[in-house]
């Protein structure tokens, strides 16, 4: 079964949550190592599927920021090896780089693909080393003013 990972930003108990549209999605990490689901929880993803009553409250900054989350999350979860439960990884952080950079500029693109790099690698070398290199870009990333 191919999973989706396009996913909506709804207003929630815990703020503002990104939420899978696939129930497929949904269930592969419901499934999934008790420790991956942890990481995408902290990192502002619900496990549940989006209310259909509600709106995507999200933009391009809420997905900046849930990417920084995202490699910020690496060092304290190691999901590195753990049961997916037929959710793919690097399928979804293909689809939240491709996501994210579309509405940035051209000049910006460059600068923001490398945590999307840096937080793919991470988790599948089973390296948090990289994880620290996604911060110090991010912080960057704030220095630069983008």
């Amino acid at each position: 079964m191919t999973l989706r990972y396009d996913f909506e930003f709804r207003s929630g108990d815990r703020g503002l949550l990104a939420m899978f549209s696939d129930p497929g999605t949904v269930a592969a990490l419901r499934g999934a190592d008790e420790m991956v689901q942890a990481y995408f929880i902290a990192s502002g993803f619900g496990l549940t599927l989006p209310d259909s009553s509600g709106t995507d409250e999200g933009d391009r900054e809420a997905r900046l920021r849930l990417v920084e989350r995202l490699a910020t999350n690496l060092a304290a979860y190691d999901i590195a090896g753990r049961e997916m439960n037929g959710f793919d990884f690097e399928a979804f952080m293909d689809h939240l780089e491709v996501a994210t950079l579309d509405s940035a500029p051209e000049a910006r693109k460059r600068i923001l693909t490398a945590p999307f790099e840096s937080v793919r690698n991470a988790v599948v070398s089973g390296t948090t080393a990289i994880a620290v290199a996604a911060v110090v870009v991010w912080q960057g990333r704030a220095f630069l003013g983008l």
